[in-house]
């Protein structure tokens, strides 16, 4: 009887698979609490209302810290994946929900 060790997983390989995992979770978990925010179609309404000048300018600055909120919950996600901690996820601001209700 021979023995195929290429069918052996390591604890490194175990431990490299429940990463991937769990950084998988960890960007799923990320994208849905963004889209529960900004869609796409809210997005592209804010954007055609900024390029078409309908936005006021604190309508504009409000936008603004929505794509500042959207990256800090991309760096949250990446530095939840890099430290193997519990995101931290940043909450969006009362005028950012209202913005983004209106379009």
């Amino acid at each position: 009887m021979t023995i195929d060790f290429s069918q052996v997983i390591t604890a490194e390989d175990k431990a490299a698979r429940e990463a991937e995992a769990r950084a998988g979770a960890i960007k799923t978990a990320c994208e849905a609490r963004i889209t529960a925010v900004l869609d796409d179609n809210t997005v592209k309404n804010l954007l055609s209302a900024r390029l078409r000048g309908q936005l006021t300018p604190e309508e504009e600055a409000t936008f603004d810290r929505a794509d500042d909120w959207k990256w800090a919950m991309i760096e949250e996600c990446r530095r939840a994946i890099a430290k193997s901690a519990a995101p931290k996820w940043p909450l969006p601001s009362d005028d950012i929900i209202r913005l983004v209700e209106a379009f």
